[in-house]
């Protein structure tokens, strides 16, 4: 499969990113809390958060890697990402040829209250994801 783009260079403004996270990080109404956008502790996560962005021709491997008992699936549009000052860089891997970081968000051990903000910010601008039908 070919990666969306080489390593490290900038995603297309007009897709969307797919991330994963737990069924209770969506509220009744579909609206994302921030926690799926905010970065683990202890800087796992300094490179960037995972995403994927969404393709027609990765459909099922991103079924497999995403959909999991408890799990939910969160899409937010790349040109979002950027509105807010950040930026998502293609990080393709073998088992995700999609797979892409999101890029600028502050640190969370030292920055907590702007890391929380931009994660709220992601969040307003995230929805619900549904993989179309197979």
């Amino acid at each position: 499969m070919e990666p969306v783009n080489g390593d490290g260079v900038p995603v297309a403004a007009d897709t969307t990113a797919l991330r994963r996270a737990r069924a209770t990080d969506v509220r009744a109404d579909g609206s994302v809390k921030k926690a799926p956008f905010l970065p683990r502790t202890e800087r796992r996560d300094a490179d960037g958060l995972s995403v994927s962005i969404e393709r027609a021709d990765l459909a099922e491997i991103h079924r497999q890697l995403y959909v999991a008992p408890n799990k939910v699936v969160v899409s937010i549009e790349v040109n979002q990402v950027r509105a807010l000052s950040l930026d998502v860089i293609a990080n393709p891997t073998d088992a995700d040829p999609s797979h892409a970081l999101i890029t600028g968000i502050p640190d969370r051990e030292t920055h907590l209250a702007e890391c929380e903000r931009k994660a709220e910010e992601l969040a307003e601008r995230a929805r619900l994801y549904q993989f179309p039908e197979a």
